[in-house]
């Protein structure tokens, strides 16, 4: 049983309906009367149950959603193919799709079930029970269950955890420089297939260093290469030449030697004087042997030596500048993320090197000074065993080429980026699928899914067996006959036959030999309520009504009052019966033959006629109204205005003074049926006052006279019974008629028929 409309969205006039807005409404019972005026919404609302009934959504309400639940779950618009129960509709779409009015066009044939057909049901249901143990039952449990089961488990893994890892790899892994979703993941996974071991980067470092790559945003400028022309290795050379020269003592002057201060007074002296010349210093004449003594001495071996060492230290201290102030880029951060930690190790050992070998050059500079100064003679052993002259040379080659390919990689960013976040993400994908056995569960999805396909293979064979073999059991001249009879009940008149067109199985509406033609609108309807009938007859005899639910449309639309009461009187006949009480088997109570009925009109005779349908007994029965206010329709709770009335007249009135009284009539919700309601009190109203068989238009002159009934009439034809009277909003000027014929109306009664107009206040309360 269906228990409520959760909610209804973009469906038509009901854009956003819900249940739980709609105060003190209670939940449906097996019988249920709706109410609501034209074009409040409830067809539309019978198009809902339409959609039950197809278990797919109409396709004329593009957007659309609802939510409905039963006793036995909830079901929305999104998975009806797994509504529980069968429906049955009778509405204006109804007759569309079986009744055609057209000369060359025919009625759908209804087939009833004839003769013994004992062997071929018992078939059916052999066949009903195989495709039950392969869909499952309340009580079987069905063969597709272990793989739905498989395939739900797969789904909901790809669903959950794709999307998890997408957003831990988005924000994470990429820190949000990369659109990455679940679509994105699928597209990888579908990609490596089963070659995902093979994108697994192993190398740890690699790892570390793609880390940091991969959220570059963008490059670090280009960087000179390490320029460097030091000599330092050659000089060491010849320091150990130097410090192993063992100088000949021919014109030795043992002052000079022994003192370095005096050595560089008197070889600075000898430049600044002559032989004969006075000192400059003691005023002393500087004799010719004493001055050739002196330059001899600085023209000899130990000599010469100590101004080759003087040279060779200031060449040495030059060198270990240069290497001192080698260009190196200015910081480890000039360098691009992927290229920093190779550039640090790289620089740490070059370091070490350069001051191994500063050392080195400045212990051997220490060994010079000594030699020069004070062991000019004797041979000084130096080892350069510790010489990383070439060392340094490799490595500065070796941060050359680093720096070549970090200005390469600046140079071509965008494309090296893009390649190196693709491998990384292969990595992390191929990785994630490896560590959650995706391959496995796929493998398995893969085979459920074959299965599952070869049992609805199987389930769709069987019910094509079970529609042939009904189809053998079933005939359509049962159909014709009741069809008739129905009809011709009726319309009062036996003139309109059903003929059987046998050849092309369909029904013909035949008025002696010829087709019938020009059927008024109310023929037209009370045949396709015949036909709906006949069509719910033919399950009954099946003993499936039980199963159903029914609504039912405004089935009294176009007819007059006499069909009122013979439509009112066939809907106790076909959906009511009365049964032994369980509680008391000797008394009878009412109940309904189908699951659950709903009936719904806009025409307030025919609802009170509807609320007196069994009624004693009869507990399970709920009222509602549809109301519309503006572009908006909702379900609510009958009022009790349409409880208290059971004379339509009164109530017209009712509601003709209510709004009357209404100060903002432009905002009052009524305001949109009034029209409607104002067409009918009239045309009541004018008959009781001048019963003829005229048109209401000329009671009306009679009853208001020409210039009241113009202005009256004026309205009503404006929003007649088949105009939209959304025309309302689009006519401003519209409101104010409405007001000024509601105010002639109830103002002419109450000065030109005052005992009436008092007659009918006092009705009201």
């Amino acid at each position: 049983m269906i228990t409520k409309i959760d909610q209804i969205k973009n469906f038509g006039i009901f854009n956003n309906f819900n249940w739980t807005g709609s105060k003190d409404i209670e939940e449906f019972n097996d019988k249920n009367i709706i109410y609501g005026w034209n074009y409040s919404g409830k067809t539309t609302l019978s198009r809902v149950f339409s959609c039950l009934r197809n278990k797919s959504t109409n396709d004329d309400y593009e957007n659309s959603s609802f939510k409905i639940s039963t006793d036995v779950g909830v079901f929305q618009s999104s998975n009806l193919e797994h509504f529980p129960y069968q429906v049955e509709v009778f509405n204006s779409d109804y007759v569309k799709e079986n009744l055609s009015w057209d000369y060359d066009e025919h009625i759908n044939a209804i087939y009833f079930e004839v003769g013994d057909n004992a062997k071929i049901n018992k078939e059916i249901e052999e066949i009903k029970g195989k495709i039950d143990s392969i869909n499952g039952t309340v009580d079987i449990k069905a063969k597709k269950d272990p793989f739905i089961k498989v395939i739900m488990e797969f789904e909901m893994f790809e669903n959950s955890q794709f999307t998890t890892e997408a957003s831990r790899i988005k924000n994470d892994v990429f820190s949000s420089l990369i659109e990455f979703n679940k679509g994105h993941l699928k597209k990888i996974a579908k990609r490596l297939g089963d070659n995902q071991d093979s994108h697994i980067i192993k190398s740890k470092e690699k790892l570390q260093e793609l880390s940091k790559v991969v959220k570059l945003e963008e490059a670090k400028e280009a960087l000179e290469e390490v320029f460097t022309n030091y000599n330092i290795d050659g000089l060491l050379g010849q320091s150990q030449l130097l410090l192993k020269s063992e100088p000949s003592k021919n014109a030795v002057l043992d002052i000079l030697d022994s003192r370095r201060n005096a050595y560089k007074w008197v070889q600075g002296g000898v430049d600044l004087h002559k032989p004969n010349d006075k000192c400059l210093f003691c005023d002393n004449v500087i004799e010719k042997d004493r001055f050739k003594r002196l330059t001899s001495y600085f023209e000899n071996e130990a000599s010469t030596l100590k101004s080759n060492i003087d040279e060779l230290i200031t060449l040495i201290d030059t060198e270990q500048l240069k290497i001192k102030n080698i260009n190196f880029p200015s910081s480890v951060n000039d360098l691009n993320a992927g290229f920093q930690e190779a550039y640090s190790l790289l620089k740490t050992k070059l370091d070490k090197d350069i001051t191994s070998h500063i050392k080195l050059s400045g212990r051997v500079k220490t060994k010079l000074i000594t030699k020069r100064n004070s062991k000019i003679y004797t041979p000084i052993d130096v080892s350069l065993a510790k010489n990383k002259s070439n060392s340094i040379l490799n490595g500065i080659i070796e941060i050359n080429n680093l720096i070549k390919a970090n200005n390469e990689f600046s140079e071509k960013f965008d494309s090296i980026i893009k390649a190196t976040r693709e491998e990384y993400q292969d990595h992390l994908i191929a990785k994630f699928l490896i560590d959650n056995k995706f391959s496995i569960k796929e493998r398995k999805h893969d085979k459920a899914m074959l299965a599952l396909e070869k049992l609805e293979d199987e389930v769709s064979l069987h019910n094509k067996k079970i529609k042939r073999l009904t189809a053998s059991k079933s005939s359509n001249e049962e159909g014709c006959l009741q069809f008739g009879e129905f009809v011709q009940s009726f319309l009062s008149r036996d003139d309109i036959k059903v003929k059987l067109n046998s050849s092309e199985n369909t029904f013909n509406l035949m008025r002696g030999e010829e087709l019938a033609k020009n059927l008024s609108e109310g023929e037209k309807m009370a045949i396709s309520f015949a036909h709906f009938l006949v069509h719910l007859s033919s399950i009954e005899k099946k003993g499936a009504l039980k199963d159903h639910v029914v609504f039912i449309d405004d089935p009294i639309s176009s007819l007059d009052s006499n069909h009122i009461f013979q439509i009112n009187s066939l809907l106790k006949e076909v959906f009511f019966d009365q049964t032994p009480d369980p509680k008391n088997p000797k008394q009878l109570m009412w109940g309904t033959k189908c699951k659950q009925i709903f009936i719904s009109t806009h025409n307030f005779e025919f609802f009170n006629l509807l609320k007196e349908l069994p009624k004693k007994g009869f507990k399970k029965t709920s009222h509602y109204f549809i109301s519309r206010n503006g572009t908006e329709s909702s379900i609510e709770k009958l009022p009790n205005v349409y409880k208290t009335f059971s004379s339509e007249y009164h109530f017209l009135f009712g509601e003709i003074l209510s709004f009357n009284r209404v100060r903002n009539k432009g905002a009052s919700p009524k305001l949109l049926t009034i029209p409607n309601v104002l067409r009918r009190f009239v045309e009541m109203y004018t008959l009781t006052k001048y019963p003829s068989n005229e048109e209401v238009d000329q009671r009306a002159v009679r009853v208001f006279g020409k210039e009241k009934s113009k202005r009256i009439l004026k309205l009503l034809h404006h929003f007649s019974h088949f105009n939209s009277i959304d025309r309302i909003y689009s006519h401003a000027d519209s409101i104010a008629d409405i007001e000024v014929t509601c105010k002639t109306v109830v103002d002419h009664i109450k000065s030109e028929d005052s005992m009436h107009y008092e007659a009918l206040v006092a009705s009201l309360n």
